[in-house]
């Protein structure tokens, strides 16, 4: 069962992440509060990864141990290579955020299924 405290920890994390990758989208400094928050999470005790009889990966902990994973997750995306690959949905009513890994790094929108096609069909009209 999830706490109140986790959900809690869970906003405020992806909040930070939201608001680290904007700042960076648009060249200003990383805002203090959010990284404090991510560093915080970063720096707690994570998950244990460990090898199921079925072969595949399964992680060992509670809540707060899986976010600290996607905290560090989230550290080595903005201070790798990959964060020059960050991107914002450029429809209007959309803020979803993604890296763009596509050969010319021209992507626009956050899947051409959804914004992508609205925004074609909207000015095709």
């Amino acid at each position: 069962m999830i706490s109140k405290g986790d959900c809690e920890l869970a906003r405020a994390l992806r909040e930070a992440i939201y608001g680290l990758v904007v700042a960076r989208l648009r060249g200003s400094a990383l805002p203090a509060g959010f990284l404090a928050t991510l560093n915080e999470v970063a720096a707690t005790q994570a998950a244990v990864p460990q090898l199921a009889p079925n072969g595949k990966l399964t992680l060992v902990g509670r809540s707060a141990a899986l976010l600290a994973l996607i905290a560090r997750d989230a550290i080595a995306l903005l201070a790798g290579p990959e964060s020059q690959r960050l991107r914002q949905c450029e429809a209007e009513t959309c803020t979803l955020l993604f890296v763009d890994r596509s050969r010319k790094r021209d992507r626009r929108w956050c899947s051409m299924a959804g914004c992508g096609n609205k925004a074609k069909v909207d000015s095709f009209r």
